[in-house]
């Protein structure tokens, strides 16, 4: 097994998955792999929405949508990790809370809706963070270093 993670899994194992087929060569898309502050900052966006706004699915969801929306798939599937199963717990009593404080009136005593728009607003607020550190810290002198040398290879 761990012989395997160390090799990685390989372009042409990934094309010949009949799992991922229906995607097709959409999955080797150049922003989807690649440093670069736009993809990123639209992964990351995309991972730290699905992070608070749904409590299942949330890395498929992110996948998915970073393909169509040609977002970095590492970015956004990181991101993801903002609200793990310690912090459900308090993130959806957060929501509820923020959900009451949105919705007034019959809809307020709805458990159901006021954690879903809670929840909702929650994911829309961390989107957007997650997007402007992205394009604030990219420029800092350590992370250029990092992405260095990513931003010189040639296009997949």
């Amino acid at each position: 097994m761990f012989d395997r993670l160390k090799r990685g899994v390989s372009r042409e194992a990934l094309r010949n998955n009949r799992y991922l087929s229906f995607i097709g060569e959409r999955l080797f898309a150049h922003e989807l792999w690649h440093l670069e502050r736009g993809p990123v900052a639209r992964g990351a966006a995309l991972g730290a929405f699905f992070a608070f706004a749904t409590p299942v699915a949330q890395i498929p969801l992110t996948a998915a949508l970073c393909v169509v929306l040609r977002a970095n798939v590492p970015a956004g599937l990181l991101a993801t990790l903002l609200n793990t199963p310690l912090t459900f717990a308090p993130v959806y009593w957060a929501a509820h809370q923020l959900g009451k404080l949105v919705l007034q009136g019959p809809l307020e005593e709805s458990l159901l809706a006021t954690t879903i728009v809670g929840s909702v607003v929650m994911g829309a607020c961390a989107a957007a963070m997650a997007a402007g550190f992205v394009h604030l810290a990219w420029h800092h002198p350590r992370l250029a270093r990092l992405r260095a040398p990513c931003e010189h290879n040639e296009q997949v």
